[in-house]
């Protein structure tokens, strides 16, 4: 955000016909200073409140069990009742496995 407002204070110096980098260096300092205080602030700020959400949801999946049961996978027959295009787990990596040559990595060496 400090990039913006430095930006912003260069834009006005050519909007004004002022040499662009030269003219109102103060000005540019402050600017950039200003975006730089606003940036953290709006950083911290937005971290806290996704903290505090994250805290309460987390809270009430703790005491709520019920509401959260795992119903099952899509792994296995889910994939064969919807027709689904996508592979399961467990296929991809079988399928990983074969072209890679016995379980071994792309990366792996023998």
């Amino acid at each position: 955000m400090a990039g913006v407002f430095w930006l912003s204070a260069l834009l006005d110096n050519g909007l004004n016909r002022r040499p662009i980098l030269r003219a109102g260096v103060h000005r540019q300092v402050l600017m950039t200073t200003l975006g730089f205080c606003l940036g953290y602030y709006i950083k911290r700020y937005s971290n806290y409140y996704y903290a505090e959400r994250d805290r309460e949801l987390f809270s009430y999946i703790k005491h709520h069990p019920e509401d959260f049961v795992e119903k099952g996978t899509l792994a296995g027959s889910a994939f064969q009742e919807r027709g689904s295009k996508v592979m399961p787990p467990q296929v991809r990596e079988r399928k990983a496995a074969a072209f890679w040559g016995r379980g071994r990595g792309p990366r792996c060496s023998s």
